[in-house]
């Protein structure tokens, strides 16, 4: 019976987790940003013109996305 309860707590820690973790919220979308950015930085570092340039615009869409989040605040 206690493997039940402690196996239930430890699926509703995870689940919130993935919860804050994931959500549509400005600051996850700006930490979407900033790795999509990263990426695009690698990519265009190794050469991969095409690569980086999806990364680059996919940092553009949660960049616009996160600033129009946070003015609906």
């Amino acid at each position: 019976m206690n493997f039940i309860i402690i196996g239930g707590v430890f699926i509703f820690i995870i689940a919130l987790i993935l919860y804050f973790r994931f959500r549509d919220n400005p600051k996850n979308n700006l930490r979407r940003a900033m790795k999509h950015h990263k990426l695009g930085k690698e990519h265009h570092n190794g050469g991969n013109k095409e690569e980086a340039d999806l990364h680059y615009e996919m940092a553009k869409v949660y960049r616009e996305k996160a600033l129009k989040q946070e003015e609906d605040v």
